[in-house]
């Protein structure tokens, strides 16, 4: 119940476009970032580098899905 109401939440933040950078490749299309201060996962269908600012799009389980 509590996850479900923190994912709405989260949801809505993220219609505002948040802005997000690469800090370390971690595999093919899989990434780390910092999100509300903490190293967040993140994949993407797209390739990458370190240092490039990307736009979430949305969560799927604990990470997060961003785009060039």
């Amino acid at each position: 119940k509590y996850y479900f109401k923190t994912m709405q939440a989260l949801d809505k933040k993220i219609e505002e476009k948040t802005i997000l950078k690469i800090e370390k490749k971690i595999d093919n299309k899989t990434y780390e970032v910092r999100y509300k201060g903490g190293i967040w996962t993140a994949v993407s269908t797209e390739e990458l580098s370190v240092g490039d600012e990307v736009e979430m799009d949305g969560f799927t389980g604990n990470k997060i899905i961003v785009k060039k």
